[in-house]
C-alpha cells in the first residue's frame, strides 16, 4: 500500500495533524473527505455553480489559513460546513444587493427593442416580473403598475391618481421596489437572469 493509500485510514484529527505538518498526500485526503460536503451546503443555498465553486475555494483557503486554530480538529468537517454556510450566505446577500430591478423593469416598460433573441429573454423576464408583480399586496402592486406605466410619470401625477402625499411616493417606491427585488429572488431570479 501506497503511503498516499494510508492516509484514507487515518482519522479527521489525524488527517489534520498530517495537514498541520505539511503532509500533501493529508491535505488530497482532507479535500476528498469533505470536498462534497462543502459543495453540498453551497448547492442548498441554490448558488450557481460558479458560486459554489467560490464558496469551495473560500473554504479551503481558511482551512489552510486556520487550520492550526481548530479546537477540535475531530470536527473538521463540521468547522468546513459551518465555513460554507457563512460564506454561501454572504454570497447571496452580495447578489441580493446587486439586483438592479427597477432598472431592469424600466427599460421592460420602455419597449427598447434588440435582437430577436434578446426580445425572447425580455419578454421571459417580463413574465416573471408580471408573475412577481402579481404576488404583492395590492396597493404595492397598484402603486407599482401606475408608477411603470409612463417613464415620464411625474411623483405629483402618482401621488393624485393614487390619493397619496407626493412626500410619501418616494418611500412608497423604495419599499414596493424593495418587496418585488424579494418575490423575483424567491423565485429564483437572479442579477444574471436579469442581464438581458
Amino acid at each position: 500500500m501506497t503511503y498516499a493509500g494510508l492516509v484514507t485510514h487515518l482519522t479527521t484529527a489525524e488527517l489534520v495533524a498530517r495537514c498541520i505538518d505539511g503532509d500533501a498526500a493529508a491535505w488530497e485526503e482532507m479535500v476528498s473527505r469533505h470536498g462534497e460536503l462543502v459543495r453540498y451546503v453551497a448547492r442548498q443555498f441554490r448558488l450557481t455553480a460558479e458560486e459554489c465553486d467560490d464558496v469551495a475555494q473560500h473554504c479551503w483557503l481558511q482551512l489552510v489559513q486556520r487550520i492550526e486554530t481548530i479546537r477540535d480538529p475531530a470536527r473538521c468537517g463540521d468547522w468546513l460546513a459551518t465555513v460554507a454556510r457563512h460564506e454561501s450566505l454572504k454570497v447571496l446577500a452580495r447578489g441580493r444587493r446587486a439586483v438592479p430591478v427597477e432598472a431592469v423593469v424600466l427599460e421592460l416598460c420602455a419597449g427598447r427593442t434588440d435582437a430577436p433573441e434578446l426580445e425572447v429573454l425580455r419578454q421571459q423576464m417580463w413574465d416573471e416580473v408580471e408573475s412577481a408583480l402579481d404576488r404583492l399586496p395590492e396597493r404595492q402592486r397598484e402603486f407599482l403598475r401606475e408608477l411603470l406605466s409612463d417613464e415620464t410619470v411625474r411623483y405629483a401625477d402618482v401621488a393624485d391618481r393614487l390619493g397619496m402625499q407626493v412626500g410619501s411616493v418616494g418611500q412608497t417606491k423604495s419599499r414596493s421596489l424593495r418587496r418585488l427585488r424579494q418575490e423575483l429572488l424567491a423565485k429564483g431570479v437572479t442579477r444574471y437572469d436579469l442581464a438581458g
